[in-house]
């Protein structure tokens, strides 16, 4: 069976006089996701001045008084500016689904690392690109075993049997960023590591970046 190439440029023949308009646009395009690039990571080293500036309750009133931003967002962008920090040359070839999968904590290192240096090298990565390449990982690498997840929910449930109701989302979020930061030390991640130091990691851009590698499963 002949493997169908996928094509790597459009066909401007069949677009006539317009072919000349639609290439200029496509030029145009490209240069502006360039730019939005660069801004995503200039965006996120700002936050992360102001996250240092201010406390977390001041911080997410500012984030949304002035500058109109999401908890959420914010956190992706001081994700993707302290994940990139040092590597910033070639955010400009990474559109900017792509900058936000490759910062998120569940994609691996390697992973990230030949991505980063395709792009590099020259080549534009796009979102499909680190989706592909995640969804490519062997189970072992990409999710816990069921055993595992039941070890930690059991020793959830043991800690937060006492605690009052109204104080247990807070307690829970605290062991897991505490127990979030001890594996990224003993992994040697510097980069997640100061990420939790900078408050560029979001708990629940964590837990969702945990559920979508199957490390985290709901009960």
């Amino acid at each position: 069976m002949i493997a169908m190439q996928k094509p790597t440029r459009f066909d401007y023949q069949a677009c006539g006089p317009h072919a000349g308009e639609l290439q200029e646009a496509a030029a145009t395009i490209r240069k502006m996701e360039r730019q939005a690039s660069n801004n995503i990571v200039r965006i996120g080293e700002l936050l992360l001045v102001a996250r240092q500036r201010l406390k977390k309750r001041d911080f997410q009133r500012w984030l949304l008084l002035e500058c109109s931003i999401s908890t959420a967002m914010a956190s992706r962008y001081m994700r993707v500016a302290t994940r990139f920090e040092g590597r910033t040359d070639c955010v400009a070839n990474i559109r900017q689904h792509a900058l936000c999968l490759l910062a998120a904590p569940a994609t691996p290192p390697d992973v990230f690392d030949e991505l980063v240096g395709r792009a590099e090298a020259g080549e534009t990565i796009r979102g499909i690109d680190v989706q592909e390449r995640l969804q490519a990982l062997k189970p072992s690498q990409h999710a816990a075993p069921a055993h595992r997840v039941w070890r930690v929910q059991s020793a959830l449930t043991t800690l937060l049997r006492d605690e009052p109701a109204e104080n247990r989302l807070e307690v829970a979020k605290r062991v897991f960023l505490q127990a979030l930061a001890h594996a990224l030390k003993k992994l040697g991640d510097e980069q997640g590591s100061r990420q939790l130091e900078r408050g560029g990691l979001d708990l629940d851009d964590c837990l969702a970046d945990l559920r979508a590698a199957g490390v985290l499963v709901e009960s």
